[in-house]
């Protein structure tokens, strides 16, 4: 049975609470149990870090809104149910009310678009300055779906709250870490769900009509190429995608190639992982698929996405223009990473250099700490060997891909 028979009253406490204390922090019991949890996997890690950087920003409070519109458009109406800023944490506070089970609209979704207006108004505002709280007695799938990839994925600060009763009063507890987690997603990749392609770097002047060719100038050039890198993993991130760039030097006394250096992107292909259903035992076939799925799986095997899209079409766009100064850049090869590596290590090649984003970057800095703390001082976040260990780490050689048989959508 619900502590409130609707959202109203749900609100109407949430706000006198809100008044009467500091902040909603005074009402949270147990959360010395998140403190205390000790993640399974990489999922609950990421959940718990939200928690914790959630809950300070709860303490010390001031209320700005309670139900009412936020919108600067005229005639749209956007309110959320109540906005606190934390004084002492400088950031905003958006608390999203659910208290029955199947209303239209999915907290989450509009946690979204109020976050979306108060950029409008504070158009620096960064998604690390906004708490999301959603205080609810009921999780619905879809609800602990949406939170689930909002925290893991899109690196969001969420919190979940639950109402209950100690010694007659309402208080508020966190929701178990592990209600979130549908199921055992697998961390590591194959090396068929990520897809890319090499990016060559023509010097021109290595066309000249000469017996000899003269050394490249690229090989002077070689902080303006780092400095690309970097500035296309950073559209990566910013894209909230997963990837990596290798920087590869052709292995030739002189560097006398037409393309002394290449580039290889390699990014996340997100409809290939469609095929991950078919790794559990209760789905044999598309009919086994819940509607949406079947729909992706339609998409998946009759169009074909290759993970060429505007994600990857971004990322590598935003380098293009430093390169296009010194080299020409030429896409090659476009292919999964299974056929991509065998190039990068081949005898004509040396890998130099290396550049990360999404989960490939948390695992790059995980792993540099860890050298630190073994008194390995010789890496960095750029170290091509690090960089290998950090694929190896995350991509499962021996995955057993499954290639799916194609259906109309």
């Amino acid at each position: 049975m619900s502590i409130f028979q609707n959202e109203d009253e749900m609100q109407l406490w949430i706000e006198e609470v809100m008044e009467d204390s500091e902040g909603l922090g005074e009402s949270i019991v147990d959360f010395e149990l998140i403190i205390d949890y000790i993640p399974r996997n990489y999922f609950e890690k990421k959940i718990k870090e939200s928690y914790q950087h959630c809950y300070p920003s709860l303490m010390l409070t001031e209320l700005l809104t309670k139900n009412e519109n936020i919108s600067s458009s005229k005639g749209d109406v956007l309110k959320p149910d109540i906005i606190a800023y934390a004084t002492e944490r400088e950031s905003i506070v958006l608390i999203e009310l659910k208290n029955i089970s199947g209303p239209s609209r999915q907290a989450g979704t509009e946690l979204s678009a109020y976050s979306g207006e108060l950029k409008g108004y504070l158009s620096h505002l960064s998604d690390g300055d906004i708490i999301n709280v959603i205080v609810s007695p009921i999780w619905p799938t879809l609800l602990k779906h949406y939170i689930f990839n909002n925290i893991v994925w899109q690196n969001k600060n969420m919190i979940c709250l639950e109402p209950c009763i100690v010694n007659g009063v309402i208080k508020l507890k966190p929701l178990e870490i592990s209600t979130l987690i549908q199921a055992e997603t697998p961390l590591q990749f194959s090396s068929d769900h990520l897809s890319g392609y090499h990016i060559c770097l023509y010097d021109n002047s290595q066309y000249a009509r000469q017996n000899v060719r003269k050394p490249t100038k690229l090989h002077s050039q070689i902080e303006v190429i780092k400095s690309t890198l970097s500035r296309m993993a950073s559209e990566g991130e910013k894209e909230n995608g997963h990837g990596f760039l290798i920087l590869t030097k052709e292995n030739k006394i002189g560097g006398y190639g037409l393309a002394p250096y290449m580039i290889t992107l390699v990014n996340v292909a997100p409809f290939s992982s469609i095929e991950r259903y078919f790794h559990d035992e209760n789905i044999k076939t598309y009919e086994d698929l819940p509607m949406i799925g079947q729909k992706f799986y339609g998409i998946y095997t009759y169009f074909q996405p290759n993970g060429m899209g505007t994600s990857t079409s971004k990322i590598f766009n935003s380098g293009k223009r430093y390169l296009k100064e010194i080299c020409r850049p030429t896409i090659e090869s476009i292919n999964t990473w299974r056929t991509l590596k065998l190039e990068i290590h081949s005898k004509r090649n040396e890998a130099i250099y290396f550049e990360s984003w999404g989960i490939f970057k948390e695992k790059t800095t995980e792993m540099l700490f860890e050298k630190y703390s073994n008194n390995e001082y010789d890496y960095t976040l750029n170290s091509i060997s690090l960089g290998f260990e950090v694929i190896e780490q995350l991509i499962d050689e021996n995955y057993e891909f499954i290639h799916l048989p194609p259906v109309k959508p």
